[in-house]
């Protein structure tokens, strides 16, 4: 998390032109499945800043502290029409060393090519190159190896 926002690191081209996100660009951190990855390991006090920062406003906390324990739960998240009308997205935590979330992994794509027997699929293919990723250590572009 990047304060009370998310990074994306890669950018993809949706259906529609305004679904792009693009490299570097921040976004709330409230929404979406790798909101809910990431949100598994932060103190109370960023939790409440990324509520205040999104539209529903700190009250929104109690919502995101019960996404993010769904998504530790599961070991994945799932992320349906919070950015945009259309895409879903599955997302899977990257750990560091000592076990905290540094990062997630997710793919997304139209809804209607996200059935619930995709969505797990997804999530297993995705939880195999997350650990690879953990496995072999992750430094984190703003902060020391984690």
């Amino acid at each position: 998390m990047l304060g009370a926002g998310a990074g994306f690191v890669r950018r993809a081209r949706g259906e529609v032109a305004d679904q792009a996100r693009s490299v570097g660009r921040s976004g709330q951190g409230a929404a979406g499945a790798s909101s809910k990855v990431l949100l598994r390991d932060v103190s109370e006090a960023l939790l409440h800043r990324v509520a205040a920062a999104s539209p529903q406003g700190e009250g929104h906390a109690a919502q995101l502290r019960t996404w993010a324990a769904e998504a530790t739960e599961r070991g994945y998240a799932v992320g349906s029409g919070e950015w945009d009308e259309g895409p879903t997205a599955v997302a899977v935590p990257v750990t560091g060393r000592g076990g905290p979330v540094v990062a997630s992994l997710s793919l997304s794509g139209p809804s209607h090519r996200f059935p619930y027997e995709a969505v797990e699929r997804f999530a297993a293919e995705l939880t195999q190159g997350a650990r690879l990723i953990s496995d072999q250590g992750f430094r984190h572009p703003l902060g020391s190896e984690a």
